[in-house]
Order: C-alpha cells, then sequence, then structure tokens
C-alpha cells in the first residue's frame, strides 16, 4: 500500500476517508518502508556521511570522546552539502509522516533504491546535533519523531497514540 498513489490528493473526501485507514494499515503492517524520492547524484555521498557518522556514534557510545576530537573533522564539505539536501527532501518537514514512522514495524528508510536503517539517519542526527554548528531544522524534526516512536513504542507515553490520531486527522 503507498498513500502516495493509493490515495487521490486532490479529493479532500477521499483523502479523510483513507487517512482514518492509515493507522490500521501502518500499525498492522509487516515492514515500512519510507520513500524519500529518487536519488541524486549527491546520494552516495549523503549515505556514506550518514554512515560515517552512525559508526562514530556507535564507536563513542559506551567510550568517552577524546577531549581533543574533532568534531568538525569529521566530514568534509561535499558530505555536509550532500547531508543538508537530503534533510531538505519535503518528507522531513511533514508533520503527517509522523504516523507513518511512528506506528510502522521495521521502518527503512529510501532514497532510490538505497535502503536503509532508521537507526543510522536517527544516529546521524544526534551526531549532528550535540557536536556540529550544522545541524539543520528539518534534522531537528526527524530527532522529534525519533523520540515520539522510542515513547511509543517503549511504552512510556500511551498519550503519543492520541497525539497521532490527532495528527492523522488534520493531514
Amino acid at each position: 500500500w503507498i498513500d502516495a498513489i493509493c490515495i487521490n490528493q486532490a479529493d479532500i473526501e477521499e483523502r479523510g476517508h483513507q487517512v482514518q485507514n492509515m493507522q490500521e494499515i501502518y500499525t498492522k503492517a509487516a515492514s515500512v518502508r519510507v520513500w524519500l524520492g529518487e536519488q541524486n547524484d549527491e546520494t552516495p555521498t549523503a549515505l556514506g556521511a550518514l554512515e560515517t557518522l552512525s559508526h562514530l556514534l556507535d564507536r563513542y557510545r559506551e567510550v568517552p570522546i577524546p577531549d581533543d576530537f574533532d568534531y568538525e573533522g569529521v566530514l568534509d564539505d561535499p558530505q555536509i552539502f550532500a547531508l543538508e539536501n537530503v534533510f531538505h527532501r519535503p518528507w522531513f518537514s511533514r508533520l503527517w509522516v509522523l504516523q507513518e514512522y511512528v506506528l510502522g514495524r521495521d521502518v527503512h528508510i529510501m532514497i532510490g533504491s538505497h535502503l536503509t536503517s532508521y537507526k543510522m539517519w536517527y544516529d546521524a542526527c544526534t551526531w549532528m546535533n550535540r557536536h556540529t554548528h550544522w545541524v539543520t531544522a528539518s534534522c531537528w524534526n526527524f530527532l522529534f519523531v525519533c523520540r515520539v516512536r522510542d515513547a511509543f513504542v517503549s511504552g512510556e507515553n500511551p498519550g503519543m497514540l492520541r497525539l497521532v490520531n490527532l495528527l492523522a486527522q488534520t493531514r
């Protein structure tokens, strides 16, 4: 089921009806693929930067980061530019994607044919948020969505489902 294909976005009545089904669809789906769009010339560079940041966070998850660590030297300018462009894709600025990401199990993020884990994106955003000056608003939005998902999945905040339902009604 692909919402952009299965829902006539121009028909407000149909869209309203289908949005009510989305909670059930995402909750019952064995896996959810978030598609960010087609790949472009920068995609390999951006994915390499995501992977670098994710590995770095894994490496320092349990070991303190050295005091003299060069946070700004982790990525070069082309990697930063490519990563910023990825985070400017429309998916990252849409509030209604919250239910897609929060309610879905086994969520992966795709650019073109490249399938990546949401953990890689989360780790990269976490690193950027903590250690750089070039974090984007879209990256902050993604971190918020990840935190909502974590709270929902762990059962820490059952009110999150009500939030997701409210957002589904206002799509």
